[in-house]
């Protein structure tokens, strides 16, 4: 079984300065959180090439560095297309991806209120650094389940916070880095599977 895990734009700034691709300063240039990540990382090309999950990413990470394509750093664009596909069908927005579908809003303002509760209604999410960081974040997390995806892979812990309620009031399964990493390393390997099953 493949999982169709979605990557928050924190994971992917984590993934490229994991790997040295990137200038930003992550973790407080923790060298041993550098090593952790990595080995994260790594694993998670060895069960992409396995088959056991794939990743993409929602047009929103677009709406989270500004709005357009060139807006994004050239270290992300580079792992679209390489082995990030674009989520489908996403949210109409610019840059579009086509297929594309207009917003639910009754959807956007239950995902904004169960992460983050009493901030009003979504269409008013505008004019400061924290209604614009709120919106971004529940437009990422509603172009996932529009793409229909099986995991909302983050680190931002007030997604985190309301994971158990996004499951059960929203229907988006959102998991941390870490505890993805876990949960597949507990799970047997293919060729084994293929063994017991021949047993």
């Amino acid at each position: 079984m493949t999982d169709h895990l979605t990557l928050d734009t924190n994971v992917l700034r984590d993934w490229a300065w994991a790997e040295h691709r990137s200038l930003e300063v992550r973790h407080g240039a923790n060298e041993s959180k550098r090593t952790q990540l990595l080995h994260i990382f790594t694993l998670l090309r060895e069960w992409r090439d396995m088959g056991r999950c794939e990743f993409a990413v929602t047009t929103q990470l677009f709406t989270d560095y500004g709005g357009s394509v060139e807006s994004v750093p050239s270290f992300i664009r580079g792992m679209i297309g390489n082995f990030l596909e674009l989520g489908v069908p996403s949210v109409f927005t610019f840059p579009l991806a086509f297929p594309a579908a207009f917003p639910d809003m009754a959807d956007l303002q239950r995902i904004l209120d169960v992460v983050f509760p009493g901030s009003g209604p979504f269409e008013e999410l505008k004019g400061d650094t924290r209604s614009d960081g709120r919106r971004k974040d529940v437009l990422q997390l509603y172009g996932h389940k529009l793409a229909g995806r099986d995991r909302f892979l983050t680190s931002d812990k007030a997604i985190l916070r309301a994971r158990t309620a996004l499951s059960a009031e929203c229907g988006i399964t959102v998991t941390g880095l870490e505890d993805y990493a876990r949960d597949a390393l507990s799970r047997p390997k293919p060729r084994d599977e293929g063994r017991d099953g021949a047993a």
